[in-house]
């Protein structure tokens, strides 16, 4: 592909992205479809290869509910299928009159899930569907009418389908957090997988190198791996507000904490996460001891715990009001921890035993309520 080509994609990709629900290319093709977020969740075909901001070739409205993807046809010229809220959709492209054509999908009365979440293609040219209810259905090439029916293959909603190279499909997502691996007859193969809880559900799944493949969770993170040798996280976040900012006072670590409940410790030469674990609440800010053996962690609650910065082990949970502990401080000569809570109340412990004993010595009211940082200075 020529680098005009590339910056043509670009743009038409930039320039939709503000108003469009979903979109996706033609395999090998010019042609981009997209849906817009709008009442009538309109669908529009365009050119990208024309102009530099590409053409719109033709529209439609697509469907009175939410529609979640709209995908062409890899095997089948002028073909599009959408799903999204109680339906899927099958749309022919008439190259003559530039209009679309739409079939709607049947379901048998007993299995119309309340949201069709995800489709794919099989390597003969089925259309696969995941839904809410944790069905895999296929439908026949050429069909609008469900021809296969896997039920009750998670615990609810399927969020990914992925056919890999060698035909194969893997799904993913329910609450389960689990991955199924089926053949290209639709038969399970036996391989599963189960991600780990801080990680979230399955929320995409793409072919990776070789026969790996690359998993998107729920939770921010990205995973890469296979089912026989397991699979190892190359990229971890959090899924909301981010409060505890802590560095290492000696290595090239960091830690980071916020509300999803979740503590990361970062190496700041491989980019990535050393540990990962869920506290059990909203951290509001943090510390490392002087050693760096020790972590302090304080809480939107008033709670505050002290952690072995390698295992992990936790030394102690302790409580000090009920509002933010929006500041937690050591001494410089590590004798002492002070705490700034939101309503205004700075709470002093005595430190021992190399940083994991603490016992509070007072607590004094600051004049100035609100978001005061603590400095402490022998």
């Amino acid at each position: 592909m020529t680098k005009k080509c590339i910056q043509r994609i670009l743009c038409c990709t930039i320039h939709l992205s503000v108003y469009f629900k979903t979109c996706a290319f033609q395999d090998g093709g010019n042609l981009l479809v997209a849906v817009d977020e709008g009442a009538d969740h309109t669908m529009s075909i365009w050119d990208w290869s024309r102009s530099e901001r590409g053409t719109k070739i033709t529209e439609t409205k697509c469907a009175t509910e939410t529609v979640v993807a709209a995908e062409f046809h890899p095997l089948e010229a002028g073909v599009i299928v959408s799903v999204g809220k109680g339906h899927v959709n099958f749309w022919t492209l008439d190259n003559t009159s530039l209009t679309l054509s739409r079939k709607t999908g049947l379901f048998d009365l007993r299995d119309k899930p309340k949201y069709v979440t995800c489709l794919a293609f099989s390597f003969n040219g089925d259309v696969l569907t995941g839904d809410s209810n944790g069905n895999v259905f296929i439908w026949g090439r050429g069909y609008n009418a469900v021809t296969k029916a896997l039920r009750n293959v998670y615990e609810g909603p399927i969020f990914s389908l992925c056919v890999l190279k060698d035909g194969s499909i893997v799904t993913g997502g329910g609450k389960d957090r689990k991955m199924v691996q089926y053949d290209s007859s639709y038969r399970k193969t036996g391989l599963e997988a189960t991600l780990p809880e801080h990680l979230g559900s399955v929320r995409t799944i793409c072919q990776g190198k070789g026969s790996q493949f690359v998993i998107g969770s729920t939770r921010n993170s990205i995973l890469q791996g296979t089912f026989e040798l397991n699979f190892q996280e190359i990229v971890t976040g959090h899924v909301d507000e981010v409060w505890a900012l802590a560095t290492h006072p000696t290595q090239n670590q960091f830690l980071t904490a916020g509300y999803d409940n979740l503590l990361h410790l970062w190496d700041t030469l491989t980019h990535r996460a050393v540990w990962s674990s869920n506290i059990g609440d909203q951290a509001q800010s943090a510390c490392f001891s002087k050693d760096g053996e020790v972590i302090i962690i304080a809480m939107a609650s008033g709670k505050w715990m002290v952690l072995d910065a390698n295992t992990r082990e936790i030394y102690g949970l302790f409580q000090d009001g009920v509002e933010a502990l929006h500041s937690a401080r050591f001494s410089p000569d590590g004798k002492f921890l002070a705490l700034g809570s939101r309503d205004g109340i700075l709470y002093i412990y005595q430190v021992s035993e190399s940083f994991k004993k603490y016992h509070r010595m007072g607590r004094c009211l600051v004049s100035s309520k609100y978001h005061f940082n603590v400095i402490i200075t022998n």
